[in-house]
């Protein structure tokens, strides 16, 4: 999770350091994974990672493009035979575009791994395509024969006319994210956006919307005939590739899981649990939205957005709560032991759920705690103090019963200071719950979506402005939603 400043990039880059990531693209119509893109990044030997912008400068100055596109080939081609049902797409730099025999490359590479050409696709950014258009559009025609599909990327009609669009015959076009990283407001924006899309559709071609980093901007693409989206309102790039499709509620992707299939491949990132009141607070609170853009996972903590996701008409799976995610990861690596957990919780939660977890695992799960001050969260030097005490424990996975949005702040602040973290899971107030503290409701109430109203009748004075003025709107953006869909 830890990147590092460009300025101590060393010269002498080691092959062995390249590391492939992954961001998922997904379809606007049913919310799932069109394909992953192959995004790079490179490791030093102890450890730190640096992001393309840090260490392309060297690679470009040592004419290792061309190579270093051959070795991400490569290691995207293990990585298919190893998942087949996977659709990847690859980058391709300008030297390679540009390189005669590249496209036989790569035909003699997916041949000797045996991969299917349909699983992989190949990305032609728009200054590239531009280069040398009439051997870029032979090119094209090559991979295409393979059996690839082609995207134009970065396409913003800086370099490339909408004729010129048109005679390339790729398959998908992604729109430059400085597009709709701009005020959606300047008429002349809408309209280049607008006749991008119109274009698209005409030629026959998807066309992706990238870079959406806010509900905002992932709304007005798909109202707009934008077919797929991509970017930190979905998922952030990761080294794991996804599967799982999205659901939208009100501008809040939430992961399409079964409990099993999530547990089963949880082995690293951030896990958010939102419910109504997270929903709610993210439209109002700006810096609380900004957090939650580095969820990996947002699930579904809440019976009511899971009656909302069937009412809007794109159903989930099933709900996975807090309250049951602990329980289910410890039972299921109980036996494992790779991970090692660290309790960040309020009250006296954190010693019972460690005495509890220890105790089901008959080893020590749980290696350490911290019960922070009840406003810790504005005290940097205690802060700085429980990264320390995370950071010497040692453990690799994180969990916190603070509440909203305390800790959803608090792990976008302090996230990348974790070198040794590599799960969090932010469970708030659930935690007590699995402590023995507060009382589960029962199965009857969870199951109708009234949760909410066991928990108001517990704590009256806590919780009737949450429930009864914060998240009230709730339903009525619902059914609007719903009559504009």
């Amino acid at each position: 999770m830890q990147f590092v400043d460009a300025s101590i990039v060393p010269r002498d880059i080691r092959v062995e350091g390249f590391e492939l990531w992954f961001q998922p693209v997904y379809n606007f119509s049913d919310g799932t994974v069109q394909h992953n893109e192959v995004l790079l990044r490179w490791r030093d030997s102890k450890g730190k990672l640096f992001r393309p912008r840090d260490f392309m400068p060297w690679v470009t100055q040592a004419n290792l493009r061309l190579s270093l596109d051959k070795l991400v080939i490569r290691m995207a081609c293990r990585q298919l035979a190893a998942m087949p049902r996977v659709r990847l797409s690859i980058n391709l730099s300008a030297e390679s575009v540009g390189h005669a025999g590249f496209s036989q490359f790569i035909f003699d590479e997916l041949q000797q791994a045996n991969i299917d050409p349909a699983s992989v696709q190949f990305e032609i950014a728009e200054p590239h395509a531009a280069r040398n258009l009439s051997h870029t559009i032979h090119f094209v025609r090559d991979l295409r024969e393979i059996g690839c599909a082609v995207v134009l990327d970065n396409f913003a009609n800086d370099y490339l006319t909408y004729m010129q669009w048109e005679r390339l015959e790729v398959d998908q076009v992604k729109l430059n994210g400085r597009l709709l990283s701009q005020h959606l407001s300047q008429k002349d924006r809408l309209h280049l956006l607008r006749s991008i899309a119109d274009a698209s559709n005409q030629m026959g071609q998807i066309a992706v919307a990238k870079s959406l980093d806010e509900a905002i901007g992932a709304r007005w693409s798909h109202h707009h005939q934008f077919d797929s989206g991509q970017g930190y309102q979905f998922k952030r790039p990761s080294q794991q590739i996804s599967l799982a499709s999205k659901v939208d509620v009100l501008g809040l992707a939430l992961d399409n899981w079964s409990k099993t299939e999530f547990i089963e491949q949880l082995h690293e990132g951030i896990v958010f649990a939102p419910n109504v009141n997270h929903l709610m607070n993210i439209r109002r609170d700006s810096d609380y939205r900004k957090a939650y853009t580095i969820a990996d996972y947002k699930i579904c903590n809440s019976q009511v957005l899971y009656f909302a996701s069937q009412f809007l008409g794109e159903p989930l799976q099933e709900k996975i709560t807090a309250a049951e995610l602990l329980p289910l990861f410890c039972t299921y690596h109980q036996n494992n032991p790779d991970y090692s957990l660290f309790i960040l919780s309020e009250g006296e939660s954190a010693p019972l759920i460690q005495a509890k977890v220890n105790r089901q695992a008959g080893r020590p799960f749980v290696i350490d705690t911290y019960q922070p001050s009840s406003y810790f969260d504005c005290n940097e030097v205690e802060c700085q103090a429980i990264v320390h005490h995370i950071n010497r424990s040692q453990a690799n996975v994180l969990v916190l019963g603070i509440r909203s949005p305390v800790q959803e702040k608090w792990v976008y602040r302090y996230r990348d200071r974790l070198p040794q973290v590599k799960l969090i899971l932010a469970l708030g107030e659930a935690v007590l719950v699995e402590a023995g503290l507060e009382a589960r409701p029962p199965e009857v109430v969870s199951d109708m979506g009234v949760e909410w109203l066991f928990r108001l009748l517990q704590h009256p004075q806590q919780l009737w402005r949450r429930y009864l003025i914060n998240d009230a709107p709730f339903l009525l953006l619902l059914i609007k939603h719903k009559l504009f869909q």
